[in-house]
């Protein structure tokens, strides 16, 4: 989408945007020294339809070439080791924050990337901890925003 000087934006242009951000309804627990695409139960906003609550809950499919921000965030999740937050293009992760403990644990992480995507490309947030036992994420959210259709 191309604005021009002087243009005024409209709702059109608005909805134009494609947005989408998910947010996890429940807990998910993170077993450990495994790394878990996080399922997303429900959606803060969903404008192209790109998330299922269905089916791939922790995918989202972009259905345009473009450049994306991808934003990927776990709350409270209480590894008492190290915590692995990644953000995943088509199964291979292309960011990641690697974060360990530096008083009794590590309760939060953040990523974000930017990426040149396919039409069809699908998004995955996962999360790695090797505590030695189950720890749960009280609160995850992942989102992508269009910047660029090509």
């Amino acid at each position: 989408m191309t604005f021009s000087s002087g243009e005024v934006l409209t709702a059109a242009n608005l909805n134009a945007l494609q947005d989408v951000t998910i947010l996890t309804a429940t807990s998910v627990v993170i077993a450990p020294a495994t790394s878990v695409v996080i399922p997303f139960g429900s959606e803060v906003i969903d404008v192209a339809n790109w998330h299922s609550t269905v089916t791939n809950t922790g995918r989202i499919t972009v259905t345009n070439a473009g450049v994306y921000l991808l934003t990927a965030n776990v709350v409270n999740i209480d590894a008492v080791s190290r915590l692995i937050l990644e953000i995943k293009k088509n199964g291979s992760t292309i960011a990641s924050t690697d974060v360990w403990p530096t008083g009794d644990a590590v309760d939060d992480a953040s990523a974000a990337v930017h990426d040149l995507a396919a039409a069809g490309d699908y998004y995955e947030m996962a999360v790695y901890q090797n505590s030695g036992g189950n720890r749960t994420a009280d609160h995850c959210t992942f989102g992508v925003s269009t910047i660029y259709v090509s």
